[in-house]
């Protein structure tokens, strides 16, 4: 894997960052000028080797958002963790920390732009903290941010934010075992998304009613939820929602003696995560499959 794989070109990221014309040296006073020219260094300069980690991929991005920051051009700073890689999922830049496991750094990001710019941004950095403190294990810490957020999106009227800080609430509830309040959230959010006609958050929904179903052994119901996930993922081709819900529904067959089937299902999650770098979900996947392979 190469930089240049995960990565837009220098030019396109410059566009999107809206400074393909700027001239550095015009820029006053030096000390401003000088993180610009620290910018389009990272951008156009930094280069990795083959034996690089997933996050030195992404180092030169982060440090441009660093000089942002100390920049106080907080809207520059927020576009460049908006940019998305070149990976199967197609996902932004803040969102592919999260896959690669690096959810203290995302702490971090969120922590910084957070109260900077719009009630829009600080819904997407609330969401953000909910989902690591979430990954860590932190779920009061999670539920807290996504209460924050659910009470924004209420406020402003940001019918799509108020469905994904739901969807978060039910993930910390369902972490928690509190499948009862978790499955309120999730039914709340998925009547949210065909509201507002968000496909992305009804499939990541509905596959996570198939989660609690799984949980609380009914399969049937689990496996029609986990169907109606995949067939909307394929068709918006979201392939991280597709990935995880061929994983639960790996784990109904599973349960049902269903191994071939099973197989099939944890192969499909196994490829998607080894395409994205998802660690976790490549290790998940192929212990799964062993497992199986052992009965």
């Amino acid at each position: 894997m190469k930089d240049t794989d995960i990565l837009p070109s220098g030019k396109s990221i410059l566009a999107e960052l809206e400074l393909e014309q700027l001239t550095v040296r015009t820029i006053k006073p030096r000390s401003k000028r000088t993180h610009y020219r620290a910018i389009l260094n990272w951008i156009m300069r930094y280069q990795t080797s083959s034996s690089s980690s997933s996050i030195d991929y992404v180092k030169g991005l982060l440090e441009v958002f660093y000089h942002f920051c100390q920049l106080e051009e907080w809207r520059r700073a927020a576009l460049t963790l908006a940019i998305p890689l070149n990976l199967s999922a197609k996902v932004e830049l803040q969102e592919h920390l999260g896959i690669w496991g690096y959810y203290n750094e995302q702490i971090e990001l969120y922590k910084q732009l957070l109260g900077k710019l719009t009630p829009a941004i600080d819904s997407v950095c609330l969401n953000g903290l909910g989902g690591a403190y979430h990954s860590l294990g932190r779920y009061q810490q999670a539920i807290d941010c996504h209460q924050q957020d659910l009470e924004l999106a209420r406020k402003t009227g940001n019918r799509k934010g108020e469905g994904s800080a739901l969807g978060g609430l039910g993930n910390a509830y369902n972490a928690l075992a509190n499948y009862p309040e978790a499955t309120h959230c999730y039914q709340q959010w998925l009547g949210i998304t065909q509201d507002v006609g968000d496909c992305q958050g009804k499939a990541k929904a509905l596959g996570n009613l198939g989660d609690i179903n799984e949980s609380l052994g009914r399969y049937e119901q689990a496996i029609s939820y986990y169907q109606q996930c995949l067939t909307i993922a394929a068709e918006i081709s979201d392939s991280m929602t597709e990935s995880r819900a061929n994983g639960g529904l790996a784990n109904v067959y599973s349960h049902q003696g269903k191994y071939t089937e099973a197989v099939g299902c944890y192969q499909k999650w196994l490829k998607t995560a080894q395409d994205n770098g998802d660690r976790d979900g490549e290790s998940k996947a192929l212990s799964s499959t062993l497992s199986i392979s052992d009965i």
